[in-house]
């Protein structure tokens, strides 16, 4: 039975489509037979490493040229490094072959279903674009025979008909229309897609999700000192925020996300061009590499109809929910998710402002304003990026416990600026109870000093960890924050739409995981290729 229907599927393929069926099997053929003769390389030269007792000398490769020539001694050191460089090379070609069978099912699926030859129709532009650089290349060298020309010829000829193809097919609408998935009720899906199903799109939400966390662990291994961020990278870590929005973007819906997606690939096309045309770096093939990535999202969602027909859901300007009684009013309303988004926002934020108020309290210092000492070679004065969630906790704890405090006093005690004192000396003796205690644990005194701070010298000082200076200076601080900054920023976040809100918040999460791991997170990694090549040159 499934092969009557299979037969009939095949009668009712228009001529494009058959040829797209048949140039598929071509390519899956060939990706076969390019991995198959992958694997006998990888067998051969693996068989050959593992039954030679010294094993491959990867020092010996730049002396590979040589090879050939009478005065060089071909000996077992020698082919063995041969046979390593065999071994990769035929991984490289094994994965070729691999890439060559994907493309071939993909064209398969498309020739079957034309709602689902995109990813076919972006590989095949791809690989077009490939080829025509190539083929640009090729004419500015000389001295060429007949099979290379042959050869990049068709290497240029069979994605160029698979464009063709591809977009031919999709253009029909009438063979989209045809055998439209049904709904729950038996009733076809409008456009023909399945609304809940995201298609290529859950891939590249996956990768965007793969992106952030593989950025962030990279970014925990680099040390202070021993790297500098070049455009490349910033570029690259601006995406990772963005690839942030974007996942949130697809598991919502928002038909934005075509629009957002295709401004940011060609935003990167453009500057990462635009900086390698500047500066004189630019190479077309390489800048195509570069840039494959983000010309298969646009050419995907500016061309796909399963994205105009899933992501419909609009960015809408709807309002954050108006706080009416006296609790919502006072912005203390732990119960809702707007509550804890804006509190780990802070968080974020203030881990990174902290630094730089603690940078400007150590300029009174240093100038004479306010007594105390500093340290000239403290980070506060580099890295101004560098958290200090010391901070961040801080303005956790004035939202958590000093606003209610703030807000009991103001309903107790009604002769103006009575509260005000009162919610001082509180957050006073609050801030000065965290630092001793945060002192009696963590600054403990080594070899008779002290290792993070010392108020010993300083005026009324209590065991070194706290003085009557610094203790008002926080209390003022917390002040400031439960009587004005808190509710002045609640007050800002309330005016923005939900959507937006939580867009900040990722934005805000992302940058402050990829701040974080940079400068807090160093984990060192093995270098065991170079312990590896060290310990062989010993031995030699």
């Amino acid at each position: 039975m499934h092969n009557g229907f299979a037969q009939i599927e095949r009668n009712l393929m228009s001529p494009r489509r058959k040829a797209l069926s048949i140039l598929s099997w071509i390519t899956i053929i060939f990706g076969v037979a390019v991995f198959a003769f992958a694997c006998v390389m990888i067998g051969i030269s693996a068989s050959f490493i593992s039954s030679t007792p010294t094993g491959a000398d990867l020092s010996l490769l730049p002396d590979l040229t040589a090879i050939g020539s009478s005065e060089t001694e071909f000996d077992d050191s020698m082919l063995g490094t041969l046979m390593a460089v065999t071994l990769l090379f035929g991984i490289f070609i094994a994965l070729v072959g691999i890439v060559y069978i994907v493309i071939g099912i993909l064209g398969r699926r498309g020739a079957k279903d034309p709602r689902k030859i995109v990813p076919f129709m972006a590989v095949a532009t791809v690989g077009l674009l490939l080829a025509t650089c190539d083929l640009f290349a090729l004419a500015s060298t000389t001295g060429l025979d007949a099979t290379t020309i042959a050869v990049s010829l068709l290497s240029f000829f069979f994605p160029a008909l698979g464009v063709y193809l591809a977009y031919s097919i999709r253009l029909r609408r009438e063979d989209v229309a045809q055998g439209a998935p049904l709904g729950p009720d038996g009733d076809e899906f409008e456009n023909g897609f399945n609304p809940r199903k995201l298609g290529f799109m859950r891939v590249l939400q996956v990768m965007f999700a793969l992106n952030i966390v593989i950025s962030v662990l990279y970014l925990t291994t680099l040390i202070k000192g021993n790297y500098e961020l070049d455009f490349n990278e910033l570029l690259n870590l601006f995406n990772v925020i963005a690839d942030g929005v974007l996942f949130w973007f697809l598991w919502q819906r928002y038909r934005t996300t075509r629009w957002v997606a295709m401004g940011l690939s060609t935003f990167n096309i453009v500057v990462g061009s635009g900086y390698h045309l500047a500066t004189g770096v630019f190479d077309p093939t390489v800048q195509l590499f570069l840039c494959m990535g983000d010309i298969i999202v646009l050419i995907y969602f500016a061309t796909s109809r399963r994205v105009q027909a899933v992501l419909t859901v609009p960015f809408s300007a709807e309002r954050v929910e108006k706080r009416l009684d006296a609790a919502k009013e006072s912005f203390y309303n732990p119960r809702t998710w707007a509550f804890w988004r804006s509190l780990i926002m802070y968080f974020c934020l203030f881990s990174i402002v902290g630094h730089w108020m603690e940078a400007a309290f150590c300029l009174l210092i240093k100038y004479g304003i306010v007594p105390g000492i500093y340290d000239p070679n403290s980070q506060i004065w580099s890295d101004w990026l560098y958290p200090f969630p010391v901070y961040g906790f801080g303005t956790v704890a004035c939202a958590l416990i000093l606003y209610p405090i703030k807000n009991w006093l103001q309903r107790r005690i009604h002769n103006g600026w009575g509260p005000v004192i009162v919610s001082f000396i509180v957050n006073t003796l609050v801030c000065s109870a965290i630092e001793l205690a945060l002192g009696l644990l963590q600054n403990q005194p080594v070899n008779g000093v002290y290792p993070l701070w010392d108020y010993s010298n300083m005026f009324c000082n209590f065991m070194g960890q706290i003085c009557l200076q610094n203790s008002l200076a926080f209390g003022a601080v917390a002040t400031l924050m439960t009587w004005i900054v808190y509710p002045g920023l609640e007050k800002l976040m309330s005016k923005l739409p939900n959507n937006v809100a939580n867009v900040v918040f990722i934005v805000v999460i992302v940058f402050f995981a990829i701040v974080f791991s940079l400068y807090c997170v160093n984990v060192v990694v093995p270098d065991f290729i170079g312990e590896a090549a060290m310990d062989a040159a010993t031995a030699a």
